[in-house]
């Protein structure tokens, strides 16, 4: 997915060429997966381009609102699709498919059900592209262990400080991670795959893999914290100094206008 998403996305990151030098250099040796030293390079060009991804694009900040934004219908949505059972309706639930559940939504608006009604506006906001939350803040944390702090965490002082606790507001906190299985080597000393070098002492270099991920962050949080549209600038500004205060302390992170 990280080629084809990088190719649809216009980034130059990586592409086929690397991907097959990666795989070609890739064999197994002493029974264990090796890779050959030369592609080093590649390996961390790739793990790179990975967090990359994740951090702007499948957790741009536009996506991560509108997750939010079908998160609070989507139950009571399929709950009016499908109301019994998947095992007890097989046909209804064969014909949900992502045509037939656009669709439905956009009819729901014109429902004689004020609910559904109600329901169907929001799902009009959505499929045209309108998002409920606006960022107003975020901060970028890099490190190996991350923050112990968790987004309820940050979404509970700010609630305790606010001068209007109407003000509507959520906190997000997308993390994105190395693969596990090739950070592994960092935790209990058992590469997950060994480098091959043949001008090494028993052609395996020890260090080649741990050198390599010590130049790549363990862990990427993007903070954010959105508010919704109805707020006024004087709530936006309270929400973002108390986001500062809970999420950076002394630190600056990054304030959103929109």
């Amino acid at each position: 997915f990280i080629l084809r998403d990088s190719l649809l996305c216009g980034q130059q990151g990586i592409n086929a060429f690397d991907v097959d030098r990666l795989i070609s250099t890739s064999f197994i040796y002493d029974n264990r997966l090796a890779l050959h030293h030369s592609s080093l390079p590649l390996l961390q060009n790739f793990l790179l381009h990975r967090i990359y991804l994740f951090e702007h694009v499948y957790y741009h900040r536009t996506v991560r609102a509108f997750e939010r934004q079908v998160g609070e219908i989507i139950v009571e949505t399929l709950e009016r699709l499908l109301p019994s059972h998947p095992l007890e309706s097989l046909r209804d639930y064969k014909r949900l498919d992502e045509f037939y559940f656009l669709s439905c939504c956009q009819q729901m608006k014109e429902s004689s059900d004020a609910e559904e009604r109600a329901l169907g506006v929001k799902w009009e906001m959505i499929l045209n592209n309108r998002p409920k939350w606006k960022q107003v803040f975020s901060h970028a944390v890099t490190s190996i262990e991350g923050p112990v702090v968790t987004a309820k965490n940050v979404e509970d002082n700010i609630k305790s400080e606010l001068k209007e606790k109407e003000i509507l507001f959520i906190v997000d906190k997308p993390e994105v991670k190395c693969p596990e299985n090739v950070w592994k080597a960092m935790e209990d000393g058992a590469d997950a795959i060994v480098i091959y070098d043949p001008l090494k002492p028993g052609k395996i270099d020890p260090f080649g893999l741990r050198n390599l991920l010590n130049r790549i962050p363990a862990k990427v949080t993007a903070w954010r914290v959105y508010v919704s549209e109805e707020c006024s600038e004087e709530q936006r500004l309270q929400i973002q100094e108390l986001a500062q205060k809970y999420i950076c302390g002394t630190r600056t992170g990054q304030l959103s206008s929109y």
